[in-house]
């Protein structure tokens, strides 16, 4: 089995109270997936900027307006996830916790759709460590 690598991503912006258009950006329709209460793939809007900060719209209503998303960005045999997620459910409630996952590429973070038949195993193997 190969080995997961963690490390926490730099200062990620998400659900900003900025205006898109006040970031220099590009803005991606990927397939991503939602692990959680309501777990499946998701259509998402994810928007990269110049200088690699990912995003995506709060107005997709993946969590809650109040509270604190966190992002980590998580290596699994070669694939690079950057992972959103509610870091204080993530602390206290896990198994309440929800996880959005979105695949990228890992020279430049462009975001990728997510395909079940190859992805999902790695997700799973990310929320078990």
């Amino acid at each position: 089995m190969s080995a997961v690598h963690l490390k926490i991503f730099h200062a990620l912006v998400i659900m900003s109270s900025l205006a898109e258009e006040d970031v220099i950006s590009t803005q991606y329709e990927v397939w991503g997936f939602l692990f959680g209460p309501t777990s499946g793939p998701h259509r998402l809007n994810v928007w990269v900027s110049d200088n690699d900060n990912i995003w995506i719209s709060g107005s997709q209503f993946l969590f809650a307006a109040d509270v604190e998303v966190e992002t980590t960005c998580m290596e699994v045999r070669g694939r690079l996830y950057v992972v959103f997620f509610n870091l204080a459910h993530h602390q206290t409630e896990h198994q309440n916790a929800s996880y959005v996952f979105v695949r990228v590429w890992p020279a430049h973070l462009t975001p990728l759709n997510i395909h079940a038949e190859d992805d999902l195993q790695d997700i799973l193997r990310v929320l078990l460590v």
